[in-house]
């Protein structure tokens, strides 16, 4: 009876970015939970500043929204040629979650929601009341530095989150481009670079601008910000209306300028599919913070996450090695063979391991306890595709490894006894990286990951090489 008989873990991966658990596929409960995603964010909701009293707006704001789905081109056209609350030409327009209006008077204490649902915001100082995209009689707020408004603990209606797809849209007139500082007109953003959805103007680049998720500094992926190239460097004194979109469907966000080219960014969650069936992909994502307190991104439980995209299953029986015979196989694909990048395992912040399978310096090294063996990488282009197939061998106390059916490397097996380790088994990353991500982190995609009991035959091997990664799949 070969390894196939005996399978105790089985991801076929590829699941769709939604998806809460990629289930193990033999129904014994192996399932693994995807990191990092965003959760709704509790920070502070402001318009004109961020929670640091910084990045002061030095703009005009009109009309600035929130709905809970992406709006139909109708109604963006609607929004782009000032029509506001209440709606009576574009009624579909009514489910906002949050709308301001931002036509009260001068030094006005109160910004009211005019959907009613209690969202109402605060000036912090005096305001300033100006003519809006309409010219006169059409009622705007200016911001000058040190004027914004805020709402603390925002409800449900302000937060974002990957739960839902939302619009925010609004029309923005900068009054200068200060030098050295960015511009935030919709923030929730805290101290430690917490956020949830920022819509700016960056000075740098000198365009509009969105963070989904990400910080100042800190995007959720290397392509987390999105800026409105197409539109060129915005004018002074000119009127300018923006949508910002995150659709959860296509797993993207989106900036439009003036009803324009929709500049898009995607795919934001992680790990994604990509884009072949039983294929995920993995991000690493560079200097991403945690506070611990008001996140709009989860991390792991127990443990200060990693800023990156992983897949974690608390340990279990099924996918540890000790004193038994083990087989571990997937496949993989990376354009980056010779950073160390971990393909799956457990390892602890100390170092304890119990096995561990990783890409560095054109090589597949596999760990059990204290020993390893490796085999290197061949590759007829970049990106191939590859088969790693690993075991331990209790009956000969050996460890074995071969990649696409080749030659296999073996080595003395340590003692391991039925120990069950104490860090969480990981798909894309080791449980020992610090918060900037870096090590261990896997970019690339894996598919049809497997666990069995016993060691593979030669039918084995030849079984799942030839049947690539679609043998399990009926």
């Amino acid at each position: 009876m070969g390894i196939l008989d005996s399978i105790v873990a089985f991801w076929r991966l590829g699941d769709d970015h939604r998806a809460r658990v990629l289930r193990d596929t033999t129904g014994r409960g192996n399932d693994l939970s995807p990191y990092l995603r965003a959760n709704p964010c509790t920070a502070d909701f402001r318009l004109g500043t961020t929670k640091a009293n910084a990045q002061w707006a030095r703009a005009s704001l009109k009309g600035w929204g929130k709905w809970d789905r992406r709006l139909t081109a109708a109604e963006k056209t609607a929004l782009a040629s000032r029509e506001y609350w209440p709606f009576d030409a574009t009624n579909t327009l009514r489910d906002a979650a949050a709308y301001f209006l931002l036509d009260e008077p001068s030094n006005s204490v109160v910004y009211v929601d005019a959907t009613q649902r209690g969202n109402n915001i605060v000036a912090m100082t005096g305001t300033t009341q100006v003519n809006g995209p309409g010219g006169v009689g059409d009622r705007a707020t200016a911001f000058p530095v040190g004027v914004w408004l805020q709402r603390a603990t925002p409800l449900v209606d302000l937060q974002s989150s990957s739960e839902r797809s939302l619009t925010i849209a609004g029309w923005v007139c900068l009054n200068t481009k200060a030098p050295g500082t960015q511009q935030v007109f919709w923030s929730q953003f805290d101290s430690g670079d917490d956020c949830g959805v920022n819509v700016y103007y960056d000075q740098t680049s000198d365009r509009f601008w969105l963070d989904w998720g990400g910080g100042t500094g800190k995007p959720l992926n290397v392509n987390a910000v999105v800026g409105a190239m197409t539109l060129g460097s915005p004018n002074v004194g000119q009127w300018y209306h923006m949508i910002a979109e995150f659709d959860r469907d296509a797993n993207e966000a989106a900036l439009t300028i003036d009803n324009g080219v929709r500049e898009r960014l995607g795919p934001v969650l992680q790990p994604v599919p990509d884009g072949v069936p039983t294929w995920s992909r993995f991000f690493l994502n560079p200097e991403h913070s945690f506070s611990g307190r008001q996140s709009g991104w989860d991390r792991q439980p127990g443990a200060v996450a990693p800023g990156n995209s992983f897949l974690l299953c608390e340990a279990r029986a099924d996918l540890r090695f000790g004193d038994n015979s083990k087989t571990v196989w997937g496949w993989f694909r990376t354009s980056d063979l010779t950073t160390t990048q971990t393909l799956a395992g457990f390892r602890s912040k100390a170092n304890e391991i119990d096995w561990l399978i990783q890409v560095s310096a054109q090589k597949i090294y596999f760990s059990v306890g204290t020993a390893f063996v490796t085999v290197p990488i061949v590759e007829a282009s970049p990106g191939q595709n590859h088969l790693v197939v690993a075991w331990l061998d209790r009956a000969a106390n050996q460890i074995r490894v071969c990649i696409d059916n080749g030659a296999q490397q073996s080595g003395a097996a340590p003692a391991l006894g039925r120990r069950l380790p104490s860090c969480s088994f990981r798909m894309g990353s080791d449980e020992h990286l610090n918060g900037t991500g870096t090590g261990g982190q896997f970019v690339g995609s894996l598919s049809a990951w497997g666990v069995a009991e016993g060691v593979p035959n030669a039918q084995d091997l030849s079984t799942l090489w030839s049947g690539g990664n679609g043998w399990l799949l009926d």
